[in-house]
């Protein structure tokens, strides 16, 4: 074979890889991607709007109103729930401005559904609340009472034992604390009675806590 033949075989072969190694990369072109979002309101379910009707009836729970304030407290409040037979709308008012009823006392229903309402009350008292419906008319009426915050604790009792002509009676009170720094005192009186003889006994405790 020609020398110069071979010799430009071989040189072929060792610039070839090393051209290969040089070449730039083919760059990858991805076709574009366009990303659309849905119409607003396209997953909303409509929904109608409410139609109130007037009210006839309204029950009114508990069967009784009451609450009292808590120990140091000057307000409390008065829970309840109204409920009506169709989608109304109601207000309810009290004869006392010591109680304050939220939202002006206007109330929006669903049929059948108890809704609560939490009145304010500023001092102890008694009252009426009154229900009306869309149009005026008074379709319901609550007696409340709100009692002073409880100052004594009291309890009587009375024990009988005709086997052993015994009888007694007890009657015992403490005072409500109106601050944890406050005494603790109660007072306790009994009365015996001897059925066979007639004998009276009587008793007296005081005891101090602090």
């Amino acid at each position: 074979m020609n020398q110069a033949l071979l010799r430009t075989l071989l040189m072929s072969v060792l610039i070839l890889p090393a051209a290969q190694a040089q070449a730039a990369p083919t760059p990858l072109t991805l076709p574009p991607v366009q990303v659309t979002s849905a119409p607003a309101g396209l997953n909303t379910v409509p929904t109608a709007p409410l139609v109130f009707q007037v009210a006839r009836t309204v029950r009114v729970q508990p069967a009784r109103l009451e609450t009292r304030l808590g120990t140091g407290m000057s307000t409390a409040n008065l829970t309840f729930t109204v409920m009506t037979d169709v989608t109304a709308q109601v207000t309810v008012s009290s004869d006392s401005p010591h109680l304050i009823l939220p939202g002006g006392g206007t109330l929006r229903l669903l049929a059948y559904t108890a809704q609560g309402v939490t009145g304010v009350a500023l001092a102890p008292h008694r009252g009426t609340l009154t229900f009306r419906n869309s149009r005026g008319e008074t379709v319901a009426t609550a007696p409340y009472e709100i009692a002073p915050a409880r100052t004594l604790n009291q309890g009587l009792r009375l024990n009988l034992s005709p086997s052993g002509g015994n009888a007694s009676l007890s009657y015992a009170v403490s005072g409500v604390p109106q601050s944890t720094l406050d005494p603790r005192w109660n007072v306790n009186l009994g009365v015996g009675l001897d059925t066979r003889t007639g004998n009276l006994s009587t008793s007296v405790s005081v005891g101090v806590n602090w």
